[in-house]
């Protein structure tokens, strides 16, 4: 009030406060009016605040409005803040948002829900509009972490390289040769190993640009037929046969020829990975595996059958033809078993219309490399 007992503005630049309350007590909106009790603006230049609390009485959003109860956007360009607390009721963030620029009424037309309970007395967020705000504050915070990234990295030339391979040594070898010619300048590689029906969908889906695929000979047309219908190019890379592979201080070792019957006492280490994707793992364990067999160990990672085959002198495994050097660090041996003649083939995948970069090609090169090292030369 002034001098005379009349209503005045403030040096806030109003002249009264209206105030809404919840069911307890809290504070839900505040209003700035004029001296003819009409909304205006504070000096700041919004008309109002809106509060939500949670159930222990802590501010948790508090939103900006101007005189028509639309959302203010402050000099920072956001329009509320969100708080979150630690057990101890400290905050400990404080995020800032910005509205859609759309309309209110336009924003909830096409969700098809109602964001904000409106009155006389300003807007409260709904249920549903609280979990709105909930998404939109995840996507917002998404899209600050993605402009961070890129305009950090802006005007700087990052190559890229991804393959999804079978669980082949050989190719695990000329990988880490591949992995010395990747120079200085920024790159970000990504590596695989997985089942054949995985490779497919990976590269499919455009994970990555690369895939080794392994299957048995026997299957080749269906292969090829797949690899057709989705849109795949196609190049073998080397035909094999599986060899055995155990402990130098095996006891199958220490033979001169080994047959299947040699076998029935040892432990047989596996991968449990489809072949054909519309095999079955019980169909694939009969089709890939000798039906007399009762003990298996199944694994899904190379480091683990390495392990198991270097400390385990009872257990063999079926594989492509090993390097020289991994033989020697984990103690191994390999043998031709002449009982089996089942061929298996690795083919290169990628898109039809997808153009091989420089890395790529260096890539494919040492793994070609590394069949004539490990696979070729021994086979022959």
């Amino acid at each position: 009030l002034n001098g005379d007992g009349l209503a005045a503005f403030c040096t806030d630049g109003y002249a009264s406060e209206e105030y809404t309350y919840d069911a307890l007590g809290r504070q839900r909106t505040v209003r700035y009016l004029d001296v003819n009790g009409a909304p205006t603006v504070c000096r700041d230049g919004y008309a109002g605040v809106n509060t939500v609390y949670d159930r222990l009485g802590r501010l948790t959003q508090q939103g900006y409005v101007d005189v028509n109860g639309e959302p203010f956007y402050r000099p920072g360009g956001y329009a509320a803040m969100i708080y979150t607390y630690d057990s101890y009721g400290n905050v400990v963030l404080e995020q800032m948002y910005k509205a859609d620029m759309i309309s209110r009424e336009e924003l909830e037309a096409e969700l098809g829900i109602t964001i904000f309970d409106r009155s006389t007395k300003g807007m409260m967020l709904t249920l549903e509009g609280q979990r709105f705000i909930g998404y939109a504050k995840n996507i917002l915070k998404q899209i600050d972490n993605v402009e961070k990234i890129y305009k950090e990295n802006a005007g700087v030339e990052r190559k890229s390289f991804s393959v999804s391979v079978p669980r082949a040594t050989y190719i695990s070898d000329a990988f880490a040769q591949f992995s010395k010619m990747l120079g200085e300048k920024p790159v970000e590689v990504f590596y695989k190993e997985t089942n054949s029906s995985r490779t497919i969908t990976n590269v499919v889906s455009d994970n990555y640009k690369l895939g080794i695929v392994r299957f048995a000979e026997n299957y080749e047309k269906y292969f090829t037929a797949l690899f057709e219908e989705k849109n795949l190019k196609y190049e073998d890379i080397v035909s094999f046969g599986y060899v055995l592979v155990m402990s130098e201080n095996s006891p199958l070792a220490q033979k001169e020829v080994i047959h299947f019957e040699d076998l029935h006492p040892f432990i047989e280490i596996g991968h449990a990975d489809p072949y054909v994707p519309s095999l079955s793992l019980a169909e694939v364990k009969k089709e890939e595996l000798p039906d007399d067999g009762e003990r298996r160990i199944f694994v899904f990672e190379r480091a683990s059958q390495f392990s198991v085959l270097s400390k385990n002198e009872q257990t063999f495994m079926w594989v492509s033809p090993l390097p020289e050097d991994i033989l020697k660090r984990y103690s191994l041996v390999q043998k031709i078993c002449p009982d089996n003649k089942k061929k298996y083939k690795d083919m290169l995948i990628y898109h039809k219309d997808y153009k091989l970069t420089e890395l790529d090609r260096k890539f494919i090169a040492e793994v070609r490399a590394s069949t004539s090292e490990c696979i070729d030369i021994y086979q022959n």
